[in-house]
């Protein structure tokens, strides 16, 4: 038989290899998706790629404490109530020389009850203080006549002042009904919540006595705010002066010496509601979120911090904020715009689904995704310094750390990079993918969709560069690398890519 060889010829193609993506760009999900550049995601989380590779990301572990730490023993895992634990403060503390040093751990159940544990000392569990609080208090270190005292106030409830022990405990019954607080100048700063819900005012206490609160022109006073910026909800002493973050604005109280003194003066006006769990101190800036944006202060200056995630953003009543080692964390809920559930996605009535960490000095985020916490607060002593998290775990709330391991109490986070759809800079031309060429440390799957279909790949981990042949042809193209092992570094991806 004789064949035609018109009939046999295939159009050539000819493939080029070419670098993928450095994954150190990380997020941008504010451009639209056919304008972003492959080097930007489209979603990323439970991977940390500031180096530019894809590496082992943020995770979850028992709050631990070392029993000795001048001895470096082994850290020991708290022992948790039978209640879920909804905040935790640190009161620091020294009895004589540093050789009797120990500090304390407050906490807040909800039985109600406050609890505590003494730091560095053999046992890892919580006692009983007696203490009950109607709501979530708000808690100040201050030192009090010659002591280190906790100062507990709510909305709900009276002053309540504890010594190191907890078995000293003062209740102030005529001090208001206090939102937050501060220290500042000896004096101690307070929103207050009047009648009908409203906060329109700020308290301060006697110099030298927070405990005195009797309202004259020598004691403790108040300052009533009534204008466009609403309820005053936090007060920071940042500076030298006193901030107070309201609903839409910032007011800022200058408050040295004798009170006829002070003076306030109105800095900044929003029309986005500021979320006042968010508002922290860090190092040298304020960093507060409103319900889709991330703002960092001055004292002078409000600025939006660009992380190109802002529709991702779904801030509200319920996100908390913490500083610890440079870095800002958000506990909130991200819209992931997938039909994914991670983590506690999987349960019903969750509050958040994710911690941000952000980088003051490098901007660099990373995303744990599927968490879902209800607090957060640093704790740093002579020893020891973490972050302690208040996390859901199996319908209850408990006490975490964070780390670096790529693990929830011991399961591995599932890790995800996913780029643009592209066109590879030639719009209505096919392409066709050939191959895809990786180094990674452990087993992954690789994801690539085009425009009308999707195409998984398992991957294996081996020695040097791993191939792997994909064979898939659209007009757009978009990879993924998905993980669920807990420890994994996925770098310099290239791609074998023809265009017909």
């Amino acid at each position: 038989m004789i064949l035609n060889n018109n009939l046999i010829k295939t159009k050539s193609i000819n493939y080029n290899k070419v670098s993928y993506a450095t994954f150190e760009y990380g997020l941008n999900t504010d451009y639209d998706e056919n304008l972003t550049p492959i080097k930007y995601s489209r979603n990323t989380y439970n991977f940390n790629f500031s180096s530019g590779s894809l590496k082992t990301g943020l995770g979850i572990e028992p709050l631990k404490i070392y029993i000795n730490p001048r001895l470096n023993d082994e850290e020991r895992e708290f022992r948790m109530p039978d209640s879920d634990v909804l905040g935790i403060w640190m009161l620091k503390d020294k009895f004589g020389n540093i050789e009797n040093f120990y500090n304390i751990l407050a906490i807040y159940c909800s039985d109600k009850y406050v609890k505590y544990a003494i730091m560095y000392a053999n046992t890892v569990g919580f006692a009983e203080t007696g203490l009950k609080c109607q709501t979530l208090p708000n808690v100040s270190n201050y030192f009090l006549n010659g002591k280190n005292v906790l100062i507990f106030t709510s909305s709900e409830d009276p002053m309540y002042i504890f010594a190191a022990d907890f078995n000293d405990i003062q209740i102030i019954y005529d001090a208001p009904n206090i939102t937050n607080m501060c220290v500042h100048s000896e004096r101690l700063f307070a929103t207050v919540e009047l009648e009908n819900d409203v906060r329109n005012e700020v308290w301060f206490s006697d110099d030298l006595d927070p405990t005195n609160w009797n309202v004259s022109s020598t004691e403790a006073g108040f300052i009533k705010m009534v204008d466009e910026r609403g309820s005053l909800n936090t007060v920071i002493s940042f500076n030298n002066y006193i901030y107070i973050f309201r609903d839409y604005g910032i007011t800022r109280l200058t408050a040295y010496g004798e009170q006829s003194e002070f003076n306030l003066s109105h800095i900044y006006l929003t029309s986005s509601k500021i979320i006042s769990k968010t508002v922290t101190v860090c190092g040298d800036r304020i960093m507060f979120a409103t319900k889709d944006e991330i703002f960092a202060f001055d004292g002078l200056n409000v600025s939006s911090v660009n992380l190109k995630i802002k529709n991702m953003l779904n801030v509200n009543d319920n996100s908390v904020g913490a500083f610890h080692n440079g870095k800002y964390y958000l506990a909130t809920k991200l819209n992931f715009n997938d039909d994914e559930k991670i983590g506690c996605e999987n349960e019903e009535n969750f509050i958040n689904n994710a911690l941000l960490e952000y980088d003051i000095k490098t901007g660099n985020i990373e995303i744990l995704r599927g968490v879902d916490i209800c607090n957060l607060n640093a704790i740093n002593d002579e020893f020891v310094s973490k972050l302690a998290i208040c996390i859901k775990r199996d319908g209850k709330y408990v006490l975490g750390q964070l780390t670096h391991s790529g693990t929830v109490f011991g399961e591995p986070t599932t890790k995800m990079w996913k780029s643009p759809l592209s066109d590879f800079g030639y719009p209505n031309l096919t392409k066709i993918v050939k191959e895809v060429y990786v180094k990674t440390s452990a087993d992954f799957e690789l994801i690539i969709e085009t425009e009308k279909s999707v195409k998984s790949i398992p991957v294996k981990a081996k020695k040097g560069v791993t191939k792997i042949k994909t064979f898939v042809k659209g007009e757009l193209i978009a990879l993924s690398f998905k993980s669920d092992k807990a420890e994994i570094q996925i770098s310099d991806p290239q791609v074998v890519v023809g265009l017909c």
